[in-house]
């Protein structure tokens, strides 16, 4: 819960509400196209507003640390220093104790049926990410396990229920936290070009946070079809020899 309020506090402080206005577009169509996205100069990332309402913003998605109410009293508190790796520690309530836990870049954190699972990646270590699972064996003991190894970078991550949906640098992962079961909902390979930071599910839509873009993910016979949102002073076609959203 703590790192979801620093969150709504940061977006609300730079969002904008999406409008019709906004300019709708394909995904870039060759290597030129990923190449000025990649150069962007904008970074959206996507949150929901206190009515439920959509917000785009161009402050950072994540904040400096990742925090995680533990029943049983501390927090777990989750780095990602990207290719300086990170870190996963409990610390008190008071703040006095700290025990480091896990030594990984820290993506997210899902609270799930007493346990909390922790999904972790960077592109340090190549195109991999894992999911850790962890329980309290003791005041200040947990034990953490490996549950499972991903073939892709996880970069953000949302909780419904028993389903975690990971964003990742090649598409959209979901994990049955049940059963630790997998499956695809969206594959893009160049997703990591963009660097994709943030999600929300509404109305059925995957609204996800890029650069250069929002990517929007609408159900489409059986599958999602993937579109851009750009704000109306980007182009909605890269001209030969100049990318857009630069300004």
């Amino acid at each position: 819960m703590g790192a979801g309020i620093a969150w709504a506090v940061v977006l609300a402080t730079a969002s904008v509400t999406p409008s019709t206005h906004w300019n709708v577009t394909a995904p870039p169509a060759n290597a030129a196209e990923w190449r000025c996205a990649n150069e962007s100069r904008s970074d959206w990332t996507v949150g929901m507003g206190a009515r439920g309402e959509l917000l785009f913003a161009t402050t950072p998605a994540h904040p400096p640390e990742l925090s995680q109410p533990l029943p049983g009293g501390g927090r777990l508190v989750g780095t990602n220093k990207g290719e300086w790796g990170g870190t996963v520690a409990w610390v008190s309530d008071s703040g006095a104790q700290r025990v480091e836990l896990l030594n990984k870049p820290v993506v997210a954190f899902a609270a799930f049926r007493g346990e909390v699972f922790i999904a972790s990646g960077s592109n340090m270590y190549g195109e991999r990410g894992e999911i850790h699972r962890m329980h309290r064996r003791g005041a200040t003991r947990w034990q953490i396990d490996k549950v499972l190894d991903l073939a892709e970078v996880p970069s953000a991550a949302l909780l419904e229920a028993d389903t975690w949906t990971l964003v990742t640098n090649r598409g959209v992962v979901r994990v049955d936290l049940r059963t630790l079961a997998t499956s695809r909902l969206h594959t893009n390979l160049q997703w990591g070009q963009v660097h994709p930071g943030s999600v929300v599910h509404r109305q059925g839509r995957w609204f996800i946070g890029a650069r250069s873009a929002v990517i929007r993910l609408s159900p489409f016979n059986g599958s999602y079809r993937e579109e851009w949102m750009v704000p109306p002073s980007c182009a909605t076609t890269t001209p030969a020899g100049t990318c857009h959203c630069k300004t």
